[in-house]
């Protein structure tokens, strides 16, 4: 027997692991959300704000400039059925995409990042693991990444229906 649970991780870079990390010169993992950076291609939580569909948010991840998997990215974690959506806004004049891509640096897709904040989404399916989010070109502004995912955990019920039929017949 399998049973459908639905989960949800998500990271607000107003949260105090987020914003106390100002300038991020090489690859950490925060609350399990890999930011990847380098020292001559490094982001920087800052201090922004704006509001989108009613939610304030105060502090976003700069990405600074063009990305790939391994520098100016963000390594999302995923179950295999997903629905990432991220609040993003271009840090420029015109509207940028944000590069949706798999662990081997394949772009699966994009999420547009409008001059003004919005919440953009991308449905992921594919293996369990990570994507990577990045800029094609130039800066991106990232206020929250969430993570919904819909993946079937097997329960191993079997074993008690096998043992309750036993007991039936007893």
């Amino acid at each position: 027997l399998s049973a459908n649970a639905a989960t949800q991780n998500s990271w607000n870079f107003k949260n105090s692991n987020f914003k106390k990390l100002g300038t991020i010169k090489s690859s950490t993992t925060v609350d399990g959300l890999g930011l990847m950076a380098t020292s001559s291609k490094n982001m920087k939580v800052k201090a922004e704000s704006v509001t989108v569909d009613g939610t304030a948010y105060t502090y976003c991840l700069a990405l600074s400039g063009t990305g790939t998997p391994s520098y100016r990215s963000v390594k999302v974690p995923v179950s295999g059925s997903d629905t990432i959506k991220v609040v993003l806004r271009s840090s420029g004049s015109s509207t940028r995409n944000l590069i949706v891509a798999d662990s081997n640096g394949k772009k699966l897709g994009t999420i547009a990042a409008n001059k003004t904040a919005s919440l953009g989404t991308y449905s992921y399916s594919g293996s369990k693991g990570y994507i990577y989010l990045y800029s094609e070109n130039s800066g991106i502004n990232i206020y929250k990444v969430q993570v919904d995912s819909k993946a079937a955990h097997h329960l191993v019920l079997h074993q008690i229906a096998i043992s309750m039929k036993l007991t039936l017949r007893m």
